[in-house]
């Protein structure tokens, strides 16, 4: 193989790999902030309950 097409090879790679990776974060933040949402509503019903 020309070393273009390895240099094309190795940009194509290292595109995948941060879209990949882009990818695996923004799943990550959503399931982060599902979490927080959830720890405020358990906050909020808590704090509810405690002036009843």
């Amino acid at each position: 193989m020309e070393s273009t097409t390895w240099l094309l090879a190795a940009n194509a790679f290292v595109w995948l790999g941060l879209a990949g990776y882009t990818l695996f974060l923004s799943r990550k933040l959503l399931r982060l902030q599902q979490r927080l949402q959830q720890l405020e509503r358990n906050r909020r019903s808590s704090s509810v309950a405690e002036q009843i």
